[in-house]
């Protein structure tokens, strides 16, 4: 099986943002070929990982996760535990799985994304900033252990974006949350 070497792999549960991210990167170069895969990562990650070990991957974005904002003690325990999974299950398995064969190949890279919600402690954010401390100390460890096999790997820590996060994390005055 032959691939393009400019191949892009997206997944994510909501597959409609996914076809509009891939018609923007193809539209941007021909040469690139998207693939828009969509996968529950609570729950489905054997299927992913079978599904991706049919490409040829040498960098892997852990990119995906999600916050909720309020007091812990009101919070729900399945979004609790959603998060957990996707913040930190779905992540961890799929460093171990692309760290092995990163290793196999002689080369390859990791970013984790993270948070700055990661580096102290956020009163109403209890959960997500516990897995987000997670995120940086698994991708710190991974880094000092794979360097020596030519394997990279990052954290990345951003701050407050301009995204749907904080609307999809219950935070309403979002702008006088975070200032």
């Amino acid at each position: 099986m032959t691939f393009n070497p400019h191949l892009i792999n997206c997944f994510s549960p909501v597959e409609i943002n996914l076809k509009s991210v891939k018609r923007k990167i193809e539209s941007v170069n021909k040469n690139i070929r998207v693939e828009t895969l969509s996968f529950d990562l609570s729950n489905d990650m054997e299927d992913l990982i079978k599904k991706l070990d049919n490409y040829p991957i040498d960098h892997l974005i852990n990119n995906a996760g999600f916050g909720w904002y309020g007091e812990f003690v009101n919070g729900n325990k399945e979004i609790y535990e959603n998060m957990i999974s996707v913040n930190i299950k779905a992540l961890t398995i799929l460093s171990y799985h692309f760290s092995k064969k990163f290793i196999e190949k002689g080369k390859g890279g990791i970013i984790n994304v993270g948070s700055v919600a990661g580096f102290f402690p956020i009163p109403h954010f209890a959960v997500y900033g516990a897995t987000k401390a997670y995120v940086y100390s698994l991708s710190y460890a991974l880094w000092a252990e794979l360097k020596k096999h030519n394997v990279h790997v990052m954290c990345l820590a951003p701050g407050k974006t301009k995204t749907r996060f904080f609307e999809r994390a219950n935070m309403q005055n979002s702008d006088k949350t975070l200032k």
